[in-house]
């Protein structure tokens, strides 16, 4: 008998019943479980609609493509989910489509961005995408003035292509230091690498750690640009033809060309035409 005022401890606790302690493993494993990210959606993807936006909502990779239908209603899209999807990405051909907003994409590793013909779209964000497989092709957007791509690192096979988007004002790609470009075809050069061509307002090219492009640049028929950093290129395997901007002044086109060619980082043809007459350099 204990004494008053004294509290006795068991020396052992009862044991539980079985039933119970099952209970509590399971809820154990639906918890574990439930936190388990989401496993890779294995698809071809194509959204048409908000339902077809919302069922993606959760999702962080995709092992396949990932397409925005050209008869897309939505004004917007964001996949804040999304890390990487394998094998490409595209938006061709949309007239509703204002915004794309991918936050949280890192990677493209077996293919391509495509974002071409969408006559609405007025910006395209991924601001954590470092690495694209295949080719970066941004061609023939009406009214795109923004395109976001701070952290991009390496671009596959084919290269960076911006041809003919009237409004985009800057390239600015401070992180880019390699730029596959062009195959070899019947020991040829293919067509691909560092091509900018046709874009109107454009001002301004920023690639300030870009070493390497293993194809052709091409920086062509740009009437507003009036600036081209490339300090860290040592190598342009394919051509180089920086031509007919006739806001560029063509005495700091020649400097690029010297300082490669010095060091024999042309493996091609080099023209530098067309561009603001050498006697306005300083």
């Amino acid at each position: 008998m204990s004494k008053p005022g004294v509290v006795v401890c068991p020396t052992s606790l009862p044991a539980l019943p079985a039933v119970l302690v099952r209970l509590v493993v399971f809820a154990l494993l639906a918890t574990l479980l439930s936190c388990k990210p989401l496993p890779c959606l294995r698809a071809h993807v194509l959204i048409r609609s908000q339902e077809d936006l919302d069922r993606l909502q959760e999702i962080t990779c995709i092992t396949g493509t990932l397409d925005i239908a050209a008869d897309s209603v939505l004004p917007a899209v964001e996949l804040a989910s999304i890390e990487e999807i394998s094998d490409g990405f595209g938006v061709v051909g949309t007239s509703s489509v204002r915004g794309i907003r991918m936050p949280n994409l890192r990677r493209l590793p077996g293919g391509g961005l495509s974002i071409t013909n969408n006559s609405a779209l007025l910006s395209f964000e991924a601001s954590q995408l470092s690495i694209v497989g295949g080719t970066i092709v941004i061609s023939r957007n009406t009214v795109l003035e923004g395109l976001v791509l701070p952290r991009i690192e390496k671009i596959g096979l084919g290269g960076l292509q911006i041809l003919r988007n009237p409004r985009i004002r800057n390239v600015d790609l401070p992180t880019l230091t390699e730029l596959e470009g062009g195959g070899m075809l019947g020991g040829v050069l293919s067509g691909g690498g560092f091509l900018v061509d046709g874009c109107e307002r454009l001002e301004r090219i920023d690639a300030s750690r870009l070493a390497s492009v293993t194809g052709h640049v091409a920086i062509d028929s740009n009437s507003e640009l009036r600036g081209i950093s490339l300090p860290a290129l040592q190598l342009v395997k394919g051509n180089l033809a920086i031509r007919n901007n006739p806001s560029l002044p063509s005495c700091s086109v020649q400097n690029l060309i010297d300082r490669l060619q010095s060091g024999h980082g042309v493996g091609g043809q080099v023209l530098n035409l067309g561009n603001l007459d050498p006697s306005v350099c300083p």
